[in-house]
């Protein structure tokens, strides 16, 4: 009676380091009878103590996949597969079914938005159920440009969800490309100008650049001996951001956690 299970495998430098000889056999078979994954990582969530009680399954759709090189130098090259998954189909009427009751920050990314129309009309909605909640909203642009139809759509989109935010926090040379301004502070302005709270920029090894209407500064960032890989670092630097904020610590010690958490995830 048994529809499915989860396998979970492991795979080390070698067999005694995970102790299972058969882990790709068993990733294949799952793969090969079509095993929902989106299962075993909801399952492991609950496991970790995540709340998952807005978390839905699609019967129809199969949950995203995103592969990842390994690499001894430089980014890895990344394939993404999320087209028709469950995610991209995600529209403003799953939202309105969303219970904003006791959620005390909202954060973004513009990668969602960038995937399907529905999608981005799915992100305008959370932004208006946060503004009706007076929930923090924070946004990451995070710009994936072979996910828009171009760069113009791409600028437009991101600023749009953007200038509804309160806390903006795009890369150096992210902040140049959607404002066309060279200088971390023209950056910071464009986007204080349009409505925005708080601007951190992020700038790597140099820290993070902080601007409200009434302080602006720069939090030196935390040396790394060794990169080994540089995709994550801005979900980091956010993490670091928002639990500060939430914590109610000042600007400069969460941009500090940021920066923090930002170099232990390269």
């Amino acid at each position: 009676d048994v529809d499915y299970a989860i396998i979970r495998c492991g795979y080390g430098d070698d067999e005694t380091s995970q102790g299972d000889p058969y882990w790709k056999t068993n990733a294949d078979a799952c793969t090969k009878e079509g095993i929902p994954f989106g299962t075993y990582i909801y399952e492991t969530m609950k496991k970790e103590g995540f709340d998952t009680s807005q978390i839905t399954f699609d019967p129809v759709y199969r949950t995203g996949i995103m592969l990842k090189n390994k690499v001894k130098d430089g980014d890895p090259e990344i394939a993404y597969y999320r087209k028709n998954s469950a995610a991209s189909m995600v529209s403003p009427e799953d939202i309105d079914k969303v219970d904003f009751t006791g959620v005390d920050h909202i954060h973004l990314t513009g990668i969602g938005c960038a995937v399907s129309e529905s999608c981005m009309e799915a992100a305008k909605e959370i932004i208006k159920k946060g503004k009706e909640n007076h929930i923090p909203i924070s946004f990451d642009p995070n710009l994936r440009p072979a996910l828009w139809k171009s760069q113009e759509v791409m600028i437009e989109s991101l600023n749009f969800l953007a200038f509804q935010s309160d806390i903006v926090l795009p890369g150096i040379e992210e902040g140049k490309i959607l404002t066309e301004f060279e200088e971390k502070e023209k950056i910071a302005d464009f986007y204080l100008q349009h409505g925005v709270k708080e601007v951190i920029i992020k700038m790597g090894g140099e820290g993070a650049y902080y601007k409200t209407s009434e302080k602006e500064g720069v939090v030196e960032g935390f040396s790394v001996k060794e990169i080994v890989d540089t995709v994550g670092a801005g979900d980091g630097f956010a993490v670091g951001v928002i639990s500060g904020r939430l914590e109610q610590l000042p600007i400069e010690e969460y941009v500090k956690r940021g920066n923090c958490i930002g170099a232990l995830q390269i």
